[in-house]
């Protein structure tokens, strides 16, 4: 892993001096002064460690390589703690195995699929080469595929294989920052009960540690050089910051459909689930891998719309102070939100090409069905709004 990615996730010069220079006065004692300084140093090589895990996946590829990844003759070390559930599904019935594991998911994807199941989808949350490596060998997935699905900033788009479609794209949310000492308290603290509660909390605790290692938006897009850029940012007055994440998807024939988030996809996944086991709805009923992976994109799309309904109210809240009180620092705010959207735009707008493209996807296996293309085109217009 380069110096420069390393970096990126570690807090910049200005803010380590800001830090030391802010405390020197303060303490003077030694003894409160090593305590301390431990405890950051501790806290800080947890996150570089973490870090590291998350962005070996971006230096998979060298230079006179070959391009792709055969996962019969390659190895990584990028290692997570996934949470993988499988469902089955037909319009008769549904199940759902949600206590797969990193060691467990070889041994149930060698058991025959049930003979009722007409749709099958597989979930993952994180990253793992073990993991990948499993689903690339059993469903025979294109070594393109396999490298872009482990590196972590990838550009949306669809690619088009001999036994499947690969879509990447960025799942938006928009999320309270949390306290980071408290985080650190509470994960040391779950870690001493991990042997009284059970394995559902478990789940709970590490979704909510792949969550923490989502991007910030504005972050990823050169904002940390600018002090005055962070703290003056829009949504802060809101509590709410905009994160982002790397999600693959594989659409594979015999209805499998395939998606890995790279931290956690909770916000997508759990409504459509809930669609899935109740009868009669549009999914079982339609039977359709296709439609899963139109549902699946449509809550990403849906998770965006709040974060552009929170800066049309920052807009109108300014546009507003302005008439009745003009001042020159609503107008920096105007100059500051602006660019935050353009940065949004940039993110998200890819999206829109990408919906159009699966609209109008053709092939000879039929991956993707003239009812998917129909719903479709209800994404676009979410995007447009």
């Amino acid at each position: 892993m380069s110096k420069e990615k390393v970096n990126r996730d570690l807090p910049s010069p200005s803010e380590i001096v800001i830090e030391k220079y802010g405390r020197s006065r303060e303490d003077n004692s030694s003894d409160t002064s090593s305590v301390r300084g431990r405890g950051r140093l501790k806290a800080l090589t947890k996150k570089v460690i973490a870090a590291n895990r998350l962005l070996s996946a971006e230096q998979i590829h060298l230079a006179g390589q070959d391009p792709g990844i055969d996962p019969k003759s390659v190895d990584y070390d990028i290692h997570t703690r996934c949470k993988i559930f499988c469902a089955d599904f037909s319009e008769k019935d549904a199940t759902t195995v949600k206590n797969l594991t990193n060691e467990s998911l070889e041994e149930f994807l060698q058991k025959e699929r049930p003979p009722e199941s007409r749709v099958r989808w597989i979930n993952i949350d994180g990253i793992s080469w073990d993991v990948i490596k499993i689903l690339s060998i059993h469903y025979d997935l294109h070594p393109l595929a396999i490298e872009d699905s482990l590196q972590g900033d990838q550009r949306t788009k669809l690619d088009q294989y001999q036994n499947h479609l690969y879509v990447s794209l960025l799942l938006h949310s928009l999320v309270e920052p949390t306290d980071k000492k408290n985080g650190e308290r509470n994960s040391e603290r779950n870690s001493e009960r991990n042997s009284e509660i059970n394995s559902e909390i478990n789940d709970e605790s590490d979704e909510k540690t792949r969550t923490r290692y989502r991007k910030d938006l504005l972050t990823m897009n050169h904002r940390e050089d600018s002090i005055y850029l962070e703290t003056h940012r829009l949504l802060r007055k809101q509590k709410l910051h905009v994160t982002v994440e790397q999600v693959s998807i594989f659409l594979l024939e015999n209805h499998i459909l395939i998606t890995i988030f790279k931290c956690s996809g909770s916000s997508v996944y759990r409504p459509i689930l809930a669609r899935i086991n109740q009868p009669k709805t549009l999914l079982r009923t339609a039977q359709e891998a296709s439609l899963l992976m139109e549902a699946v994109i449509d809550g990403i799309v849906d998770l965006a719309i709040p974060i552009k309904d929170s800066y049309r109210h920052q807009i109108a809240e300014l546009e507003g102070k302005l008439l009745i009180r003009p001042k020159m620092d609503y107008t920096r705010e105007l100059h500051i939100i602006s660019g935050e959207l353009t940065i949004l735009k940039r993110t998200l707008g890819p999206v829109q090409g990408l919906v159009t493209l699966l609209r109008e996807h053709s092939d000879e296996k039929n991956l993707i069905s003239n009812l998917a293309r129909t719903y479709f085109m209800d994404v676009s217009v979410s995007l447009n709004i």
